[in-house]
């Protein structure tokens, strides 16, 4: 369970971006660029914060994740015609593999039971089941959601709040806010690369050695 706090992250990068006084980032500010820094993580680690769904399935080999849900990371097990009766488990498999040992995989007969699921590479949060269901079954599944935010207010409390995600993550947290605050102002000589630098450590505290070139979107 995490205990590092969100108070922490937010002077630990004022020390990085060296605005300890906040002449050029408000608390507010460094607060806006910690969601970002959080939101970042998650879609290169999907599995730094994850949920357990249980919904029904529509009647098809495509499934759709919840609506909160991100990405989904594995569909765990059959959970019957109620939602509430654990069954067999889920193995996942890909898409050559049915092509090459059943052709005709998704006209299949419909069932209950779920056997296999396969993630699908033009989408995070949809994904085909085998055989099809019938409509009146449901999955257990664990999938990658977004946090709710820390709201800023002007007597502190916000930074008492604990990060939502492993403790592990901390030190990419606070790299990740100093690459965001120093890509805002790249106007000013030095920042370009000053970003840069904190964007590979961000990548190195996530464990992804080799850069990927990922262009940061914010919500």
């Amino acid at each position: 369970m995490p205990t590092t706090t969100v108070g922490h992250c937010v002077d630990m990068a004022e020390r990085k971006i060296l605005d300890e006084s906040n002449d050029e980032y408000s608390e507010q500010n460094l607060l806006d660029l910690y969601h970002l820094a959080i939101k970042e993580i998650i879609n290169l680690a999907p599995r730094a914060h994850t949920d357990s769904r249980i919904w029904k399935l529509a009647p098809a080999t495509r499934q759709v994740c919840p609506a909160d849900a991100v990405e989904i990371v594995d569909a765990v097990m059959n959970m019957g015609t109620d939602g509430a009766t654990p069954g067999e488990a889920i193995r996942e498999t890909t898409l050559d593999v049915m092509r090459a040992l059943l052709p005709g995989w998704e006209s299949v007969a419909a069932a209950n039971i779920v056997e296999h699921w396969l993630r699908l590479p033009e989408s995070k949060t949809e994904f085909m089941i085998y055989p099809r269901s019938t409509g009146n079954n449901y999955l257990l599944a664990r999938v990658t959601t977004i946090p709710a935010q820390v709201m800023w207010d002007s007597g502190g409390d916000w930074k008492l709040a604990v990060i939502p995600i492993d403790d592990t993550f901390s030190h990419a947290i606070i790299n990740g806010m100093a690459y965001i605050a120093y890509d805002d102002d790249s106007d000013t000589p030095g920042n370009t690369p000053r970003s840069q630098v904190f964007y590979d450590r961000f990548l190195q505290d996530l464990g992804l050695r080799q850069q990927k070139e990922v262009k940061y979107k914010r919500a």
